[in-house]
């Protein structure tokens, strides 16, 4: 299960599968804590926007908002959104890296993971 979650427009989902598996802009590693964060496109305009693994959390309304509450953090304004921050060298704003890689990857038509990898990922491939 996973949760969706975007702070701009606050639109939120809890799913199995992923709506947004050709939105994806950058993974968030979250210097190795806690759980990672996907992030994706809304489809507000938010290049920010997050998805994260909530399972064994489901039914745990703290957990939820836990995740809720990392995801805008790390969006304009928020306690962890620093555009000085470094990935591999480059200091691009946050949002404006997310919108790069995200249009980039359109343009060449890229796949954020292979096929099986996502059959994988929605429980499709044994």
């Amino acid at each position: 299960m996973r949760l969706f979650y975007c702070p701009e427009c606050n639109k939120e989902e809890i799913r199995n599968d992923d709506p947004y598996k050709n939105e994806y802009t950058i993974n968030n590693m979250r210097d190795g804590y806690g759980r990672p964060i996907r992030h994706y496109k809304c489809e507000c305009g938010n290049y920010l926007a997050g998805s994260m693994d909530i399972n064994g959390w489901v039914y745990d309304k703290d957990a939820i908002l836990y995740c809720k509450e990392t995801i805008k953090g790390y969006n304009r304004g928020g306690c962890y959104y620093d555009f000085n921050m470094s990935f591999n060298g480059d200091k691009t704003d946050l949002f404006e890296r997310a919108k790069i890689v995200y249009e980039d990857r359109k343009q060449r038509g890229l796949r954020r993971q292979s096929p099986i990898l996502e059959q994988r990922m929605n429980g499709e491939y044994k």
